[in-house]
C-alpha cells in the first residue's frame, strides 16, 4: 500500500487500498507510528454530512496508559485523509452522538483511570478545525442516544 504525505499537513494520497478501513488504518500507521503490538479498530461513518465515510480509528495495545489509548478522527477528502482529531486518552465504547457542533457530530468517549474518580462519557465537540485532544477537559455526555461505533476493548 502506497501512502504519500502532502507537505507535512494531515492529508494523504492513497492508492491501491483494499478498503476504506484499511486506508484509514494505514494513514494512521504512517502519520502516527506505533510500536509492536499496536491493534486498530476502524469505524467508517459520515460525521459531517458530506456523504463521504469519515473514519474513527482506535489504536490500543501500544502507548496506552491507565486512562486509555489514542483515538484518531479522520475526514475523508478527495485527496485522502485529514486529521480532525487526535484524542490522547480514550476508552471504548466510542459513540457517535446525535448532537452536532459546527457541522460535525459530537463523539462520545469513555473516561476512566488515571485519577478520574467517577468514570463517565465525555462529549467531544468539533470546534471548526478539530476535536479536542483531552477528553477529561470536556463536558460529560448525558445522552442515551447515539450509535456505538467501536465497542469495549478486549484485553
Amino acid at each position: 500500500m502506497l501512502i504519500a504525505l502532502a507537505n507535512s499537513v494531515s492529508v494523504a494520497s492513497i492508492s491501491k487500498a483494499k478498503s476504506l478501513s484499511d486506508s484509514a488504518q494505514s494513514f494512521v500507521e504512517a502519520r502516527f507510528p506505533a510500536g509492536p503490538g499496536a491493534r486498530y479498530e476502524v469505524a467508517r461513518i459520515d460525521l459531517n454530512g458530506d456523504r463521504l465515510k469519515d473514519a474513527i480509528v482506535y489504536r490500543s495495545g501500544w502507548g496506552c496508559g491507565s486512562s486509555g489509548c489514542n483515538l484518531y478522527i479522520l475526514e475523508r477528502q478527495a485527496a485522502g485523509w485529514k486529521v480532525r482529531g487526535k484524542v490522547t486518552i480514550a476508552k471504548p465504547p466510542i459513540r457517535v452522538l446525535p448532537t452536532h457542533h459546527r457541522g460535525w457530530h459530537d463523539v462520545g468517549v469513555w473516561v476512566s483511570g488515571g485519577g478520574v474518580r467517577e468514570p463517565y462519557e465525555a462529549r467531544l465537540r468539533f470546534d471548526g478545525q478539530a476535536y479536542p485532544i483531552n477528553p477529561t477537559l470536556q463536558p460529560p455526555s448525558r445522552s442515551r442516544e447515539g450509535r456505538t461505533v467501536i465497542g469495549r476493548a478486549t484485553p
